[in-house]
């Protein structure tokens, strides 16, 4: 697998959202929905409580030219950030994780969001899978996975940072030629 050409950050439209780069100005709603114990406590690497200093640093890190399969969106629904989406390399393949805010959930749009985010992604990339996953007790998010084609893999622990602790994870993944064979 050949790696992933260095990108300037992309926007994606669908029906009802606009996928787009990062900007310092979303520091305030990242706080705002991070800050959200039911939000954090499903996401692996973010802290809770979540702070504007952990805010700001994470929107530096994102504001420079990366790889597609390394590359975050903004999920804007036209009135600003209510969420994030994106890829980070683990062993060679990529692994895309998600975030809305609670207010947000139950519409359907994270999985548009991860389709149009899928759809670049293996567009950009030579990449033959996409790993991702949930924590046990998530199965909102494990069906959005389910909707877009994901298979259970596995499962393993996988540490929480707002939580503290390692927790039982349910492995997922979904293969190119599966998502383009699902993807109407």
């Amino acid at each position: 697998m050949g790696a992933a050409r260095e990108i300037e950050r992309p926007e994606i439209r669908t029906e009802r959202l606009h996928l787009r780069p990062f900007h310092a100005a979303d520091a305030d709603r990242l706080v705002a929905f991070l800050n959200d114990f039911e939000v954090s406590r499903t996401l692996g690497r973010v802290p809770y409580p979540y702070t504007k200093e952990h805010a700001v640093d994470w929107l530096d890190r994102q504001q420079m030219p990366c790889p597609a399969d390394e590359t975050g969106f903004v999920i804007d629904r036209g009135d600003g950030l209510i969420g994030g989406i994106g890829f980070r390399l683990i062993d060679s393949t990529p692994d895309i994780g998600y975030w809305l805010a609670r207010s947000c959930w139950g519409q359907g749009l994270m999985t548009e969001a991860a389709r149009a985010a899928l759809a670049w992604l293996f567009a950009e990339t030579d990449h033959a899978k996409v790993r991702s996953g949930v924590y046990e007790g998530n199965p909102a998010s494990l069906r959005i996975q389910e909707k877009l084609g994901f298979e259970v893999t596995g499962r393993s622990t996988v540490h929480c940072l707002a939580q503290g602790r390692d927790l039982p994870h349910i492995d997922t993944q979904i293969t190119r030629t599966r998502f383009e064979a699902l993807d109407r």
